[in-house]
């Protein structure tokens, strides 16, 4: 039994943990709606020893209690007053172009950046959209699996693509979700700095546990944290970055112990990236560190290329969002986390818990769950480890922007339609940096790191040609001299290093030259993997 004492202030009226006043016949509401929700034992009667209690009760209890104190983010759990359909994809339109026409408000919020735009690409909008309400969803949803919906978004596009644009639309869907001090910083120079927009500086700023930062020119932001003159605090920025990526919104962070540094608590935080840069500069900055530590494949990767092939006039100002639009953001996404994000209940009376303030938690409609563990073993089922680091990260992506999508549609579930939508985005982002890094990556490998990779593309030559019934067993494990070449061209600059790491491998009794195939095509060596 709580003290009334303690929950009256000097007015007299009823005050909640959470600071909210609430009139006495409120108070009285509620009071008798959580006695009304619990059964009471007769006095005289002695319960049954074993008696177990109806599957109903619970049930009851918990939307009794609901009702009786609804919390903040309970009020937007509900589907808001209807709003038009999201824009459909033409009929002509290919599979790549209808993956910029998601459901619910954010298929809307793509369209008012296409729209307002004066160099109008819909993939520009969907990176946008996607980077502003995986922001609004922030320290307050969690996803089927506990996710959250942090997003490191990254657009690929040529000089003068119209990226400019979409960073002013994300500061006017902030504006409507009341969280425009999300946008902290246009970059990130030190670890410290990191802790210091968590944690805020004492007695001056203070910390923002949900921010976005806005990088351009990311490639050369990589080019500057990988050198090998860079301090640890520069060159661990990666690090806990991807520490942060993965971070519960139910889990409390603290910073790194200094001296003289007072050490804070941050509840969830959530710190999500917006970063743009060219095609070329972004991927010849990649180090092969980057792609093995899982730092780039922890990123939505949105090429859009040239962008608009011209320039037309924006059908009206993107000042000018519909105030319909705004105030269904505003709705779906409520109010802002408070700093401390975690779960508020009251017990009351006969030891009845209330909830009063709660995670909006997002579940899998039917179907979904099966979906998304089979896309998880596609993954991990990769025979490749090259693969595999790329990959590995996609199926939480597309969890994460399902998340989103079910979220502003308004519903609790994320139906099969929003996943396979989001595997078809994570899958498309995943190609494009497989695709980049095969095209510009180069990187100057040691022999003795040349000698590892040569070693691991024979090993899975030699699995692939064993799985293969119709490859003899003398013929398992081959590849020629020009294979091999191919395989290393682009970790090294110094070709000459690969013919040393095969000589290598060679004396090492690992591989040994053998007889060609009768078949036609330039002579070459072949080179057999000894198992």
């Amino acid at each position: 039994m709580i003290e009334q004492k303690r929950k009256l202030g000097p007015d007299g009226r009823y005050i909640s943990p959470d600071g909210k006043v609430i009139e006495l016949d409120e108070r009285a509401r509620f009071n008798r709606r959580v006695a009304q929700a619990t059964p009471k034992p007769k006095p005289q009667e002695e319960e049954p020893e074993e008696l177990e209690p109806e599957k109903e009760e619970p049930e009851q209890e918990e939307q009794e209690a609901a009702k009786a104190t609804p919390s903040r983010i309970e009020k937007a759990k509900s589907k808001p007053s209807k709003w038009p359909e999201a824009p459909l994809p033409p009929p002509e339109a290919t599979a790549l172009e209808r993956l910029t026409y998601p459901r619910g408000l954010l298929g809307h919020v793509v369209q008012y950046m296409y729209d307002t735009a004066g160099l109008p690409d819909r993939f520009l909008a969907l990176a946008g959209a996607l980077s502003a309400l995986g922001k609004c969803c922030d320290r307050k949803v969690l996803g089927p699996t506990g996710n959250s919906t942090i997003l490191f978004l990254l657009v690929i596009a040529e000089t003068g693509a119209g990226k400019n644009h979409i960073l002013n639309c994300i500061r006017i869907i902030f504006k409507a979700a009341d969280m425009e001090d999300a946008v902290v910083a246009s970059g990130i120079a030190s670890v410290q700095s990191v802790e210091e927009i968590l944690e805020g500086r004492p007695n001056k700023t203070p910390g923002q546990p949900s921010p976005l930062v806005l990088i351009d020119e990311y490639g050369s932001f990589l080019t500057r944290i990988s050198s090998k003159n860079q301090t640890g605090n520069v060159s661990e920025i990666p690090s806990i970055l991807q520490s942060l990526w993965g971070w519960s919104p139910e889990a409390e962070w603290k910073g790194s112990m200094k001296m003289a540094k007072e050490i804070v608590t941050v509840y969830g935080p959530a710190f999500a990236i917006f970063a743009t840069s060219t095609e070329r500069v972004f991927f010849t900055a990649l180090k092969r560190k980057e792609i093995g530590s899982g730092f780039v494949n922890r990123h939505i990767l949105i090429n859009a290329g040239r962008g608009a092939p011209e320039r037309v006039k924006p059908q009206y100002h993107w000042t000018q969002c519909p105030g319909w639009l705004m105030e269904a953001l505003k709705e779906v996404a409520g109010d802002p986390a408070p700093l401390d994000n975690r779960p508020l209940s009251l017990t009351g009376n006969h030891g009845v818990r209330v909830m009063l303030r709660d995670f909006r938690r997002i579940d899998w409609g039917p179907g979904a769950e099966e979906r998304w563990y089979e896309f998880e073993k596609e993954i991990r089922s990769m025979p490749s480890l090259e693969d595999r680091e790329l990959w590995i990260r996609a199926p939480e992506i597309a969890e994460r922007i399902a998340t989103v999508v079910a979220v502003f549609r308004g519903s609790k579930l994320v139906d099969l339609q929003d996943l396979e939508w989001a595997i078809e985005l994570a899958r498309h982002s995943t190609r494009q940096l497989a695709h980049g890094l095969k095209e510009h990556m180069l990187e100057s490998y040691e022999e003795a790191d040349l000698v590892k990779r040569i070693r691991e593309e024979f090993e899975r030559k030699y699995k692939e040609d064993k799985r293969n019934t119709k490859v003899e067993e003398d013929q398992r494990g081959i590849l020629t001299q020009g294979q091999i070449h191919k395989v290393c061209e682009r970790l090294t600059d110094d070709l000459r290093k690969i013919n040393r790491a095969i000589c290598h491998l060679q004396t090492c009794g690992d591989i040994e030259a053998t007889q060609p195939p009768l078949r036609a095509g330039r002579p070459t060596t072949y080179w057999k993997w000894i198992a």
